[in-house]
């Protein structure tokens, strides 16, 4: 049994992982929060979701 995802919604304003990996190489989070529009407490949660994913890969893959 397939389930179907919901479209629509929303678009995301996060940058992907390799992005925000760049630009937290060269910019602050306040810096970024600002470029896309969000808080800081959001670009913390996309970096800590980034590091964890790529910790992740690392185990499994």
């Amino acid at each position: 049994m397939t389930i179907a995802r919901k479209t629509g919604g929303r678009p995301s304003k996060r940058p992907t992982n390799a992005e925000l990996a760049m630009l937290y190489s060269v910019m602050t989070a306040k810096e970024i929060a600002e470029k896309f529009g969000v808080s800081v407490y959001t670009v913390r949660n996309w970096i800590n979701k980034a590091r964890k994913e790529e910790s992740e890969e690392v185990t499994n893959g």
